[in-house]
């Protein structure tokens, strides 16, 4: 949390003559999610099926589009810092990921949060950087810092809730 504070702080003070340090600082938290993530992930959750089911390629196609929709606004302005563009855009692809996975295996009650969370952070990141690149929009500043808050608020509500569901008991209820 002290790290999104001084982060937000940077971004509003000055952006461009900080994007390096916001890009340190962003790339620390959500290594910080992903490392908090950790015990909720399975390598025998992965089955190749479910990966490559219809609605998660969809996924995939429009979160690279959107991706690749930013970067061309952006990218002209952040020719001095295109390494820590695409370290953040790694790292954060990284924390949708996992998110997405742990969502996808259905292992644990309340997963739709992190669902929710990692939405929040493509929609926020994607709109940081139209809003202070392309085109500023004091709306856009107040959309960014509510999905924010929604987004930190489901992801801590995600770890502090989240409970291995019992399959076998479920299935019994269901019979």
């Amino acid at each position: 949390m002290i790290a999104i504070a001084v982060n937000d702080t940077l971004v509003y003070v000055d952006f461009d003559k900080y994007f390096d340090a916001v890009g340190v600082l962003i790339i620390s938290f959500y290594l910080i999610n992903i490392f908090l993530l950790r015990s909720y992930i399975s390598m025998t959750d992965i089955k190749l099926k479910k990966l490559a089911s219809f609605p998660i390629v969809i996924s995939f196609v429009l979160i690279s589009y959107l991706i690749f929709s930013v970067s061309q606004l952006v990218l002209p302005v952040l020719m001095d810092s295109i390494i820590t563009f695409f370290t953040i855009l790694f790292v954060i692809l990284l924390f949708v990921g996992v998110c997405f996975f742990i969502y996808i295996t259905d292992r644990y009650k309340g997963n739709f949060k992190l669902f929710i969370s990692a939405s929040c952070c493509l929609f926020v990141n994607a709109l940081l950087l139209i809003n202070h690149f392309y085109y500023y929009a004091r709306e856009f500043t107040i959309l960014a810092n509510i999905t924010e808050i929604a987004g930190l608020y489901f992801f801590l509500q995600f770890l502090i809730e989240a409970r291995l569901l019992n399959r076998e008991d479920n299935f019994l209820k269901d019979v």
